[in-house]
């Protein structure tokens, strides 16, 4: 994708886990702040090949929402898929007519 912004990368580690470092100085542009406090909003990707340092992931920002607000990437956009629940839908009881 042509507008992902790469700020670091990462190693898998034991049990699945990823060890990330992040360039602060690339970061620090995707930054914002709600309700007084600052969020940084990153998305993880695996790489294709490691690479010599032995990454396996890349870490990247998208620009902000005026920027990108019909460019979201497939897995964003499918993340949430619709909900299904697995009761039948409800029917109205028919009243037993006593007599």
């Amino acid at each position: 994708m042509k507008n992902r912004n790469y700020i670091g990368k990462a190693k898998e580690g034991n049990y699945g886990t990823l060890r990330v470092n992040i360039k602060m100085s690339d970061a620090e542009k995707f930054i914002r702040e709600h309700k007084d406090e600052k969020y940084l909003t990153f998305y993880i990707s695996k790489m294709q090949e490691v690479d010599n340092l032995g990454n396996s992931h890349t870490a990247y920002c998208l620009p902000p929402k005026e920027e990108s607000a019909n460019e979201q990437p497939a897995e964003v956009a499918d993340s949430k898929p619709e909900e299904k629940s697995s009761q039948p839908k409800s029917r109205k009881k028919k009243e037993a007519v006593t007599a």
